[in-house]
């Protein structure tokens, strides 16, 4: 009947229109959110900045790694690949004093310049001889403070994306409160609060969450403990009834493992740097760290 086709001929009608508004409104979005342009360049000197500075930047700039994971900024030593890799760069944050080699690799980089990230932290003063003790990112209280030092910078150069950073920034934080949280949950129940460790990275740590390092022995490549070293550690193990010893994944212990084991001692790992498995972010770096503390002296 001629009622049917009418009814037909709306309904087509209706789907038409339908196809079109949802083609327009997907133009409209596409043209809404565009896929950002990533002209400014960042690199970090150390993995847990690459990773701090990536949470607040997300898509709106290219991050990169100076320092491979793994390896140590203490040690590091520029190449030319790394420097044509780092050729875009506009900002370098940096730690200072045990990356003080940027000072030497910014003279071969034309737009880039260097950010220490210390501003307003308290730094503690270092027994080596140093202007201050570098390590300060392995507190939680002071991520925060270097992400604010980061997302200020970013915002000079990319005012544009302000309200991004900030949202990112505001995240972070959050994120980072929980994490303290967590690390300080996971080292109430420790029978001992003392602690040994194989490099003087962990004072930062320590005074965060109520540990006491009572000796930072420092093996580096090809030099033994002398045995008035040996010596002292075996009194300290013993006056402090300390079972444990800490080292790190980036430092040589074969030299001191016959003795560990004279010791009865068991040795844990903790990582300063992370940027590899199960520590693949500043925040788990952390967690493993506090972990590994509190499942060794628990």
């Amino acid at each position: 009947t001629m009622r049917t086709i009418h009814v037909i001929l709306l309904i087509i009608g209706l789907i038409a229109v339908a196809a079109t508004l949802f083609v327009f409104l997907q133009e409209r979005s596409f043209q809404l959110a565009p896929v950002p342009e990533q002209s400014l360049t960042v690199a970090t000197t150390i993995f847990p900045l690459f990773d701090i500075a990536k949470n607040i930047i997300g898509d709106r700039a290219k991050v990169l790694l100076i320092v491979p994971s793994g390896s140590s900024p203490h040690t590091f030593e520029t190449t030319p690949q790394k420097v044509k890799a780092l050729q875009d760069t506009t900002i370098i944050f940096a730690i200072g004093i045990l990356d003080a080699w940027v000072d030497t690799l910014i003279e071969s980089l034309p737009n880039a310049e260097k950010f220490l990230v210390n501003t307003n932290i308290q730094l503690r003063s270092s027994e080596e001889g140093e202007a201050y003790d570098p390590h300060y990112w392995l507190a939680i209280d002071n991520a925060k403070i270097i992400a604010q030092n980061m997302y200020q910078e970013i915002v000079l150069v990319d005012p544009a994306n302000q309200e991004y950073y900030e949202e990112n920034l505001q995240n972070f934080l959050l994120r980072l409160q929980k994490t303290d949280r967590t690390m300080r949950e996971l080292l109430a129940e420790i029978r001992s609060d003392k602690i040994i460790v194989f490099h003087d990275s962990w004072n930062y740590f320590a005074q965060s969450y109520g540990l006491e390092i009572v000796a930072a022995f420092q093996p580096s490549p090809g030099k033994e403990l002398a045995p008035r070293d040996l010596k002292n550690l075996f009194s300290l193990t013993e006056q402090y009834n300390i079972k444990v010893i800490f080292s790190e994944p980036q430092l040589p212990i074969d030299a001191l493992l016959p003795f560990v084991e004279d010791l009865g001692l068991q040795l844990h790992l903790l990582d300063p740097l992370g940027g590899v498995e199960l520590r693949d972010s500043y925040i788990a770096l952390m967690l493993y760290n506090a972990s590994t503390i509190a499942e060794a002296l628990k």
